[in-house]
């Protein structure tokens, strides 16, 4: 069996030092990652040759703007889905990132969360792109591509602030929305069911839901919270498709990022914490959720100025050569981690 990433110390590489706020491996071409920075650009890094290879500009109309999606088209990754907040919509890209287009326009240029709002999944034949609105707790679905969009629901959720769905079950998405709600929705019928509320007495927001890795009944969810009174799980687990929200681990810290490992055993997770026990904001841990250990192992990261927070992380595992990576972007940059025994 190939040695899991986090049965070992990982070893850190700073692959850029702009901020960047979601990352993604592209899967026509492993051996470049795809980070978004401020202002709607995409950077491409080559990870074998250490470099910047290009940037891809997206969008310029609002320098505050920062794509928050990056999503390769399942059947043809020469297609890649972008979105965002505080830009025009979705974009696509027919030709690899060289040129995009707005598929789906929005109002105000509130379009999707910080979190996961856009995914795009194999559905029979072809391929399903939902998106969800933070801004009109909207959720929309195109079967072809972009050209045409099917609402929902509108305005019956909340503001949504991540989504995750699975291609054996393409008509049914969970949804984590504003004050810890989590729903599982059904495209077709447009009903929603109320799952579970992780702070019933506290404001929070539910960023990323994931699937398991090895396992596509389980689902990983993070919270993160804004007041010093923050005591909501940080992750949580479902073992049934997100029915019901059990186990949690790291009460109180604010989690942005998550990744899971091949092994099943390690969760990772990133974000930032104001415990006393931490130097800085930013914080990297791992969590074995068979034996509920958590060990913070963002310590040797090389910070070009200061520990910041932790907005998406990527493991991707090499099969043919067992090697891992876990790409991190955060305020600070985008970072890699090795394992020393790979």
């Amino acid at each position: 069996m190939t040695p899991c990433i986090f049965d070992s110390t990982l070893i850190w590489t700073v692959i850029d030092t702009l901020a960047a706020f979601c990352i993604m491996v592209n899967p026509n071409s492993p051996d470049q990652v795809w980070y978004a920075s401020q202002g709607g650009f995409i950077s491409v890094y080559h990870f074998e040759e250490r470099r910047v290879v290009r940037r891809i500009v997206v969008d310029t109309s609002n320098p505050q703007g920062r794509i928050t999606n990056i999503v390769f088209d399942p059947l043809n990754p020469s297609i890649v889905f972008a979105s965002g907040i505080l830009m025009q919509g979705i974009y696509r890209s027919d030709d690899g990132g060289a040129s995009w287009a707005v598929i789906r326009r929005h109002d105000y240029f509130l379009t999707n969360y910080v979190g996961e709002c856009l995914k795009v999944v194999r559905r029979g034949n072809g391929v399903r792109i939902v998106s969800a609105n933070f801004s009109r707790g909207e959720l929309e679905y195109s079967d072809d591509r972009g050209v045409i969009w099917n609402s929902s629901l509108t305005g019956m959720t909340g503001s949504i602030c991540s989504i995750n769905l699975s291609p054996d079950e393409s008509d049914t998405v969970l949804l984590g929305c504003k004050y810890g709600k989590l729903l599982r929705s059904d495209l077709q019928s447009r009903t929603s069911e109320l799952t579970a509320v992780i702070t019933p007495d506290a404001y929070c927001e539910i960023p990323r839901i994931i699937t398991s890795t090895s396992d596509q009944s389980v689902r990983f969810g993070i919270s993160a919270g804004f007041d010093s009174t923050n005591r909501t799980p940080g992750l949580f687990q479902s073992c049934d498709r997100g029915r019901t929200w059990t186990r949690h681990w790291l009460q109180g810290v604010n989690i942005w990022a998550v990744a899971t490992c091949q092994c099943s055993r390690h969760v990772a997770v990133g974000g930032f914490s104001e415990f006393s026990n931490i130097i800085g904001r930013g914080i990297v841990a791992k969590v074995n959720v068979s034996n509920d250990e958590v060990v913070f192992i963002g310590s040797n990261i090389p910070w070009h100025s200061s520990p910041s927070s932790v907005w998406d992380m990527k493991l991707y595992e090499q099969s043919e050569t067992g090697k891992s990576q876990l790409f991190i972007a955060t305020e600070d940059g985008v970072y890699l981690g090795q394992a020393t025994n790979q």
